[in-house]
């Protein structure tokens, strides 16, 4: 049996840092073939076929190749604990829409403008000449968060990790809603919410995918099971969390990369199974001061790496391609984790000076 106490505020930035540690590992790792490709937006046998055997053929390269096909789990941990804490900071609060979804979008769109902006200023260096007019296109759309409406690969077309964006705004917009259904029916409606969005992935993913080239995954429809779940959790606040539920999330994790129809499952069932085994191991980690600091400052940072880790990984897998060494490449994942880090850091100064000079008069001004 396992208490699930309320997720203080170091637990949810050392939770998100591991989840973005898991993150760029995992995008640099898979980027790296011969690479099959992983069960995230969609379910491929094929895909977990290939790893096993990759698994077999090179067992040397275990940590690169478990990080490739495992790491982008660390997602499902944000959407939980976006819905987590978005729902414990205004459950006591009346929630205006406009202003609710202004002030998230300030906080997050500097960033991610920097982002674009340092993706078109490194364009010419990596491809020696200038983007074309289709990556002008593409990035207006990134722009107004609109790359996730479009079909296919398109939405990961520029870099593929700023899907998220668009998904998390999606959810600024749609929060103030869940909230006051959820001040009328209470947590009844946040459950059915869940299962509602769940039934139609279910029941509606393929025939979406074969005949319009989409996946729920590219909207909040998709994380919706596991943001609702996040709201479940802070309104129990603290519960008895069976051990025989975590096993079965196990299972299933296992079991969804084998057969489709366990696939649906696995976003919930990943997510309570890393949560439980995160706040399980993070006393222990803890024990360590400077490792536990940096996994925390991590979490605190997570929008700034998420932003800008994609375009600094290319030197990196480039090196790992050329010396073919499965302890050259782990190093060099690890270089690349180092450096994403501190480009967060330094991203994380600009953007501030950016809050104070410009956006905060600004904001005191209108108040």
């Amino acid at each position: 049996m396992y208490v699930f106490r309320k997720i203080s505020k170091t637990e949810t930035s050392f939770i998100k840092g591991v989840a973005m540690l898991f993150i760029v590992f995992h995008n640099f790792s898979h980027a790296i073939p011969p690479w099959k490709g992983e069960n995230e937006f969609g379910f491929s046998f094929e895909n977990t076929s290939s790893f096993l055997q990759l698994l077999s053929d090179k067992p040397s390269e275990f940590v690169r190749l478990f990080f490739a096909f495992f790491g982008h789990y660390g997602v499902e941990l944000f959407f939980f604990i976006s819905g987590y804490s978005l729902f414990l900071s205004y459950v006591n609060k009346k929630i205006r829409w406009a202003g609710f979804v202004k002030n998230h979008l300030i906080k997050l769109y500097p960033t991610y403008l920097l982002a674009i902006c340092f993706y078109f200023l490194l364009y010419p260096l990596r491809f020696q000449q200038f983007p074309d007019l289709t990556h002008l296109k593409i990035a207006a759309l990134d722009l107004f968060f609109l790359q996730n409406f479009f079909p296919g690969h398109y939405p990961f077309k520029l870099i593929g990790p700023w899907w998220f964006f668009s998904v998390i705004l999606q959810f600024y917009v749609l929060f103030p809603l869940i909230m006051k259904l959820f001040h009328r029916f209470g947590i009844k409606i946040v459950i059915l919410l869940g299962l509602l969005s769940f039934a139609l992935i279910f029941s509606l993913s393929t025939w979406i995918f074969e005949n319009w080239d989409y996946t729920f995954f590219q909207f909040f429809i998709g994380w919706l099971p596991v943001f609702c779940l996040g709201i479940l959790f802070a309104w129990l606040s603290e519960f008895k969390l069976p051990l025989w539920l975590i096993i079965l999330s196990f299972c299933l994790i296992i079991l969804g990369n084998l057969n489709i129809y366990f696939w649906y499952f696995v976003p919930v069932a990943v997510t309570i199974f890393l949560l439980s085994a995160i706040r399980k191991l993070m006393p222990l980690i803890a024990k360590n001061e400077r490792i536990f600091s940096i996994v925390t400052w991590t979490g605190k940072s997570s929008l700034f790496i998420f932003a800008f880790h994609p375009m600094l990984r290319h030197p990196f897998v480039m090196g790992a391609l050329k010396y073919n060494s499965p302890v050259l490449t782990v190093l060099l994942g690890l270089v690349f984790i180092f450096v994403s880090l501190l480009a967060a850091w330094m991203v994380k100064k600009v953007e501030n000076k950016i809050q104070k000079r410009f956006i905060q008069p600004y904001l005191a001004k209108r108040n």
